[in-house]
C-alpha cells in the first residue's frame, strides 16, 4: 500500500511539472438582463428577412476580464429546431461605446470568428443557445467589445427565432438592417436602439501569476519562503514542510526533495497553477575520534 501511494504522489507531482504555467480555467460573463419581457427577432439574428445584419457593443466593465474569447452566446425566448445557414459573427475591440449611425459597420478591423451553419435547438424551454468559435478571440480587456452578426442565407423562414434583449439604456448599443432583394450594406431598414442582445461570453483565463523563487536548495532543517503573485488568493500543496497552505508567501521546509504547487484563483474565479521544486541537500555525517579522552593539565591530544 505505502508503495502505491508513493507511486501515485510520484504520479502528481509529475502531472504537476508538465502542466507548469498553462493550467488555467474558463469563465463565463453574462452581459444583459435575460429575463427581459422585450423580445425582438432582429438581433443578433434574423432569418426572416432572406438578408441581414445586427451589431452589438459590450462595455468592457460589463465583460470585466481579458483573456481569449472560445464561445458566445445568444438568450433565445421562442422559436422552433432550425438550421441557418451562411451565418458569420466578427468581433473587434472599440473605443466606441454607442453608435452614433445605423449604418452598416463593415467588417475592416473585425476579426472573423465563426463562419457557418447555426442549428437552434428548441426545446419548448427559454434557453442560452451557444456556439463554438471556429477561431478563438484573444481580448485584451482595455476595449469595449464589437459584435457584428451576418445573415447571408438567402431565404427566410416563418419559424424564426426570437431573442430576448435588454433595454433602457441612454445611448444606442445595437444597430442593425435586414432586406430580402440582397445583403443591406447600404440602408434599407437600418436603425439604431438603446438596447443589447443579452450575451454570454466563455472567456479563458490569461496566465498572469509568477512564482519566486521556481526553484530553490535548501539543507536539511532550513527552509526558505515561496511567493505568488498575480491573484487574489493561493492555496498551496501539499501541505508537508510548509507553515500554512494559504496566502501569497509560505515558508517551505521540506525533509526530502519536493515539488510544490499553488493554485491562484483571480477576482475572475479563474484558476492557474504553478510549481516550485526545493531540493533538500543532506547534512554531512561527521564522527570525531575519540569520543572522550582524559588528559594532564598541560597536554595535549589529538581529535580527529
Amino acid at each position: 500500500m505505502k508503495l502505491k501511494n508513493t507511486f501515485k504522489r510520484s504520479l502528481y507531482l509529475l502531472s504537476l511539472i508538465l502542466i507548469g504555467y498553462s493550467a488555467k480555467s474558463q469563465n463565463t460573463v453574462t452581459i444583459g438582463n435575460q429575463n427581459t419581457n422585450y423580445i425582438s427577432y432582429f438581433t443578433p439574428f434574423n432569418n426572416f428577412y432572406n438578408y441581414s445584419w445586427a451589431s452589438n457593443i459590450y462595455l468592457s466593465s460589463e465583460i470585466g476580464q481579458a483573456g481569449t474569447i472560445t464561445k458566445i452566446a445568444f438568450y433565445v425566448y421562442d422559436g422552433t429546431n432550425i438550421n441557418m445557414s451562411s451565418q458569420s459573427i466578427y468581433l473587434r475591440e472599440t473605443t466606441a461605446s454607442s453608435y452614433t449611425n445605423s449604418t452598416y459597420p463593415g467588417t475592416s478591423g473585425f476579426t472573423s470568428v465563426y463562419s457557418g451553419t447555426i442549428n437552434y435547438v428548441w426545446n419548448g424551454n427559454s434557453g442560452w443557445q451557444t456556439i463554438t468559435l471556429t477561431t478563438p478571440f484573444n481580448y485584451t480587456g482595455s476595449n469595449n467589445l464589437e459584435v457584428l452578426c451576418l445573415n447571408n442565407s438567402g431565404s427566410y423562414t416563418n419559424n424564426f427565432e426570437y431573442f430576448y434583449v435588454t433595454t433602457g439604456y441612454s445611448t444606442n448599443r445595437s444597430k442593425m438592417d435586414y432586406y430580402d432583394a440582397s445583403f443591406p450594406s447600404t440602408c434599407r431598414n437600418c436603425g439604431a436602439y438603446s438596447m443589447i442582445s443579452n450575451c454570454q461570453l466563455t472567456i479563458g483565463c490569461t496566465p498572469n501569476t509568477t512564482v519566486t523563487p521556481t526553484t530553490a536548495t535548501v539543507c536539511l532543517g532550513t527552509g526558505t519562503n515561496i511567493t505568488a503573485s498575480g491573484a487574489s488568493t493561493y492555496t498551496w500543496s501539499p501541505s508537508s514542510g510548509l507553515n500554512t497552505t494559504s496566502g501569497a508567501t509560505v515558508t517551505a521546509t521540506p525533509t526530502t526533495t519536493t515539488t510544490y504547487s499553488v493554485a491562484s484563483t483571480n477576482t475572475a474565479s479563474c484558476v492557474q497553477t504553478n510549481t516550485v521544486t526545493i531540493t533538500v541537500n543532506a547534512l554531512p555525517s561527521l564522527t570525531i575520534t575519540p569520543s572522550s579522552a582524559t588528559i594532564c593539565s598541560g597536554s595535549s591530544t589529538t581529535l580527529t
